[in-house]
């Protein structure tokens, strides 16, 4: 086996996914998959309340019935030194903005108990663990648990929490506010609308929703050997996963593994460490035996971390020719009972501006504790938000001065010669085309051919709309990872790293790499991620991290195992290494037809066979390699809908999508994250809510009977388009490309709709737009 082959499966190629054999045939190997000798089951006990005290809890009935192993609260863990849950709270990432905390404020961080002691904050907050023989005694056991409450007041959303008078979340936190923070120049934005000849007002909410992903969280904890394990879906890696452990359980790291398998999805609900996750491995040690759970989708609904839930208040100033001057305002995010992440918060006021010259921008930004489920960062964490209120803002404006809203937008583009640029709060884009990618979603949804369309549509009584939303992400994450990679003799290539697949498909894209730069067989690449006996380091799937940072430590490894081959292949023909050239898996001295494949090189280490010491043992490399900037994926995408004025229904019609990613590593597996995150901005913008009762807390919409989610009959067939314009900032030219989808829709499906009924004078529309939501602007706006 020489390893020569055609690279018609390397970069660029649209590969199908070789893992999708294994899902499709019935042979994924998920969390509830995963059973151990000897395994007992455990089941949670909740709370009914939003915000109640605990008085006492009587475990003695759950205790005695049967099947019982044994039940645990708070108070067990405590005493055997159990922490808080180690969360990463940060007002600065690797590569964002950098949120300034206001004179005079100060920054709670509110600490999730693995169990609490004293009171509950959200409903569905655990409160004790029982464990059985079976997961069906457990849940009969767990109703035998008693609870004494004394129920509180709650409260529920952000800007309710901040009033004065407010039920407090924490006591140490006065008026619930954990962070108070700004960015940008208040002083130059203050000029800039002094000058203005018109300003542009929007007052918003981006609602809280959760990402439902097709598995449910489950887990299976475990003790053996002096360590704790742990084998869990996660987002963030099982390096990370495993660290979050021992901090909970306070032990050191190196008496925790953790191990995933594969994953039914994520969208960033599984990118923070939930209680089950330390209460499993320590039942595990106490009982001696392994202990699983696998969670309902109710209690998945009610205790998922969740996203968005973001209220906004923005000005847009603009002087008589419709430049923008400055943009300025207030977000107020709400992060649930504990805090969990600022990511969303910090990454939405990095990008307020989107992908336009506007030379003076402040925002204000507050994190409010409320009594909910925490939020993290949701698919694309905090940019949809920001795009959807400059997007909002531009239309508005478009429509109060008279403008062509693609005019508006085209006159205050980023140019290609601005670059790189730094927006009005501090962030740099490397590079960007952003008025290729909106001409060209333009020309693939029809722009010009839609007044034609729209009469068509009013003939059948249907109004129809387009809007168009121009984006642009700050994409981020942890910013390490460590590839390490081994060609062996056998003919096969291990690739070990600290990133896993959620669906992203990272079994085909990153083999992909190493057949464009090692020249070995597609098939020939087994991919190790999900293990910490294995993995040394790496920072999961999440903030479209995976491919641009792997791809640079999978090169660095490659350029090792090249270098050191190529010394190899010198000493076995007895050439100079400067003389040994390397393409498509082959070594040969130049000029001459003398050759080795790598595969025959990777034998030749093994064996040590007239080496030098040096080049014995393995063929191998690696590349561990930590980014210090941020990563701007952009594009421009188009919704066109048509609504029935009588009923409020909307009904998209016509989806057309550029993506400007980089170079593009597999355009098909691309398109189909692109479907996906489309799909899941359109849930948004039209359909799904996290609906808390204001009054009590209660969370009315913990099933998918009052959660909707959107089916394939909701969605249209959807156009796709790639602008590859490389990454100046990375070497291959990679930009992330897993979230773009969510980060537009937004802007794109509000405008359209609102495009729609503007002849009826309505100027916005709240999401989710639901049929109710929007007869009702139709209504207000023929009684106005």
């Amino acid at each position: 086996m020489n390893g020569e082959h055609e690279l018609h499966q390397g970069i660029g190629a649209p590969v199908r996914r070789k893992e999708d054999l294994r899902f499709l045939t019935g042979r994924g190997r998920y969390a509830a998959d995963h059973d151990l000798p000897g395994m007992a089951h455990a089941a949670m006990v909740r709370s009914p309340h939003a915000h109640a005290r605990i008085r006492a809890i009587d475990v003695g009935a759950a205790r005695s019935a049967p099947g019982v192993v044994a039940v645990y609260t708070g108070a067990d863990f405590a005493a055997a030194g159990g922490k808080a849950i180690p969360h990463e709270a940060s007002l600065q990432g690797a590569a964002d903005v950098v949120i300034r905390v206001r004179p005079g404020a100060g920054v709670f961080i509110a600490p999730q108990p693995v169990l609490p002691t004293d009171r509950v904050r959200f409903i569905g907050e655990p409160v004790a663990m029982v464990v059985a023989e079976s997961a069906h005694a457990a849940r009969d056991a767990a109703e035998r648990v008693e609870v004494d409450y004394e129920a509180l007041p709650a409260v529920a959303m952000a800007s309710e929490a901040l009033q004065p008078g407010a039920p407090l979340v924490w006591d140490e936190c006065a008026g619930n506010l954990s962070v108070d923070g700004e960015v940008g120049d208040e002083a130059a934005v203050a000029t800039a609308f002094a000058k203005a000849a018109h300003v542009t007002r929007l007052s918003t909410w981006i609602q809280r929703v959760t990402g439902t992903p097709m598995e449910p969280r489950a887990a299976v904890g475990d003790y053996h050997g002096g360590r704790y394990s742990i084998w869990a879906g996660t987002g963030v890696g099982v390096v990370r996963e495993r660290q979050t452990l021992a901090g909970a359980l306070a032990v050191p790291v190196e008496s925790c593994r953790a191990l995933c398998g594969d994953m039914g999805g994520n969208f960033g609900t599984r990118n923070a460490f939930p209680s089950e996750y330390a209460l499993l491995p320590f039942a595990a040690r106490r009982i001696g035996r392994p202990v699983k759970w696998v969670g309902d989708r109710q209690e998945c609904f009610l205790s998922d971390y969740q996203g968005r839930d973001l209220e906004v208040q923005a000005q847009l100033a603009l002087d008589a020719q419709g430049n923008f001057l400055g943009l300025r305002g207030t977000n107020i995010s709400n992060l649930g009972a504990y805090s969990a992440f600022f990511t969303p918060l910090r990454k939405g006021l990095g990008i307020m501006s989107g992908v336009y010259r506007i030379p003076a921008v402040h925002f204000r930004g507050l994190g409010a504790l409320s009594h909910t489920a925490p939020t993290t960062p949701y698919r694309s964490a905090g940019r949809p938000e920001a795009i959807f209120v400059i997007e909002r803002l531009i239309d508005l404006a478009a429509g109060e001065l008279g403008i062509d809203p693609v005019a508006l937008r085209r006159r205050n583009l980023i140019p290609p010669e601005a670059f790189p640029y730094t927006n009005g709060v501090g962030v740099t884009y490397d590079n960007g085309e952003y008025e290729k990618s909106m001409d060209a979603a333009l020309a693939l949804a029809d722009w010009k051919g839609f007044e034609a369309r729209r009469t068509a549509s009013r003939a059948r009584g249907l109004a129809r709309g387009i809007g168009i939303a121009n984006y642009i992400e700050g994409a981020g994450g942890a910013p390490r990872e460590r590839a390490e990679i081994t060609v062996e003799s056998r003919g096969r290539v291990e690739l070990v790293l600290g990133t896993m697949n959620s669906g992203q498909g990272h079994e085909t894209s990153f083999a992909q790499l190493l057949t464009e730069w090692l020249g070995v067989p597609f098939d020939s690449v087994d991919f190790v991620a999900h293990d910490t006996d294995r993995v040394a380091a790496g920072g999961g799937s999440h903030s479209g991290r995976s491919m641009r940072i792997a791809s640079l430590a999978i090169g660095i490894a490659c350029d090792a195992i090249v270098d050191k081959g190529r010394r190899i292949a010198a000493q076995l023909f007895e050439a100079n290494p400067k003389d040994i050239e390397f393409a498509r898996g082959v070594f040969t001295v130049a000029g001459t037809d003398r050759r080795i494949g790598i595969f025959e090189v990777a034998r030749a280490a093994e064996t040590q066979t007239g080496l030098r010491d040096e080049l014995r043992g393995r063929l191998d490399g690696v590349g561990d390699y930590t980014v210090s900037v941020g990563a701007h994926p952009c594009g421009s995408h188009v919704c066109e809908v048509e609504v029935d004025p009588e009923t409020g229904v909307v009904r998209i019609v016509g989806w057309s999508a550029i993506d400007d990613v980089g170079r593009a590593v597999n355009p098909l597996i691309l398109h189909g994250q692109t479907h996906g995150a489309t799909a899941q901005g359109i849930g948004q913008a039209l359909l799904e809510n996290c609906h808390y009762e204001r009054a009590s807390g209660q969370l009315l919409s913990a099933s998918f009977l009052d959660y909707a989610i959107p089916r394939a009959d909701d969605l249209p067939s959807f156009a796709c388009g790639l602008v590859e314009v490389p990454a100046a900032s990375h070497r291959y030219g990679i930009r992330p490309g897993g979230e773009g989808g969510t980060t537009p829709a937004l802007g794109a499906v509000v405008n359209a709709v609102v495009d729609a009924l503007s002849f009826l004078g309505v100027r916005h529309v709240e999401m989710p737009a639901t049929p109710e939501r929007v007869w009702r602007a139709i209504q207000a706006a023929k009684a106005a």
